[in-house]
C-alpha cells in the first residue's frame, strides 16, 4: 500500500511541476521526502525545485541546500549518473569550479558507461538467441567502438561465431 501512496504523491508532484506551480510542488516534495528520505530521485527533484523558487521565497541558504540534496542523492544511489551530472553542473556553474566539476562528471560518465555496456550485452544476447544478424552486427560494431577488447563482449562474439559455424555444419 505504501508504494501506491508514493506513486500517487509523485504523480501529483509531476502535475504541479508541469503546470509550473513550483511553490506548491516544493511544499509537496517536502512532505514526500519526510516519508521517503531514502529516495535519491526525490532529493534530485528537491534540488531542482529549490532552484526554481522565486527570489525572496523565504528559503535560507538555498544553494547550500541544493548541494546537500544532490550529495545525499549521490550517496543514496552511487550507481546512477543523474546525481553526479547535477553535482557536476552545480559545481561548474554555481561554484565556478571546472576542476571540481570534472570529478562529478567523470563519475556520471563511468556510471553511464557501465549501464550502457550492460544494455548492449543484453541486446547482443537477445540477437544471438534470435539469430538476428543485422541487429547483432550493428550492435557489435558499436560495442567494438565503445568497449574494445572487452572480455564479456568477446565471449558473445565467440558464441555468435560458434552458433554460425554449427549452423553451417548442419547445412552441409
Amino acid at each position: 500500500m505504501k508504494i501506491h501512496h508514493y506513486i500517487n504523491q509523485l504523480n501529483r508532484l509531476k502535475e504541479l511541476w508541469k503546470k509550473k506551480e513550483f511553490k506548491s510542488a516544493y511544499d509537496e516534495i517536502k512532505i514526500l521526502i519526510e516519508s521517503y528520505p531514502e529516495s535519491a530521485r526525490l532529493h534530485i527533484m528537491m534540488s531542482e525545485l529549490i532552484q526554481l523558487q522565486k527570489e525572496g521565497s523565504g528559503l535560507e541558504k538555498p544553494l547550500e541546500t541544493v548541494k546537500e540534496h544532490l550529495e545525499l542523492a549521490a550517496q543514496l544511489e552511487p550507481e546512477i549518473p543523474e546525481p553526479f551530472n547535477e553535482l557536476g553542473y552545480f559545481t561548474y556553474a554555481v561554484e565556478d569550479d571546472a576542476k571540481g566539476a570534472i570529478e562529478h562528471f567523470q563519475k556520471a560518465y563511468e556510471n553511464n558507461t557501465r549501464h550502457l555496456k550492460e544494455t548492449l550485452v543484453g541486446l547482443l544476447k537477445c540477437y544471438i538467441e534470435l539469430k538476428d544478424e543485422q541487429n547483432y552486427n550493428s550492435t557489435i560494431k558499436l560495442c567494438d567502438a565503445l568497449f574494445p577488447e572487452d572480455y564479456d563482449i568477446d565471449d558473445l562474439k565467440d558464441e555468435w561465431d560458434e552458433m554460425n559455424s554449427s549452423d553451417e555444419e548442419d547445412h552441409s
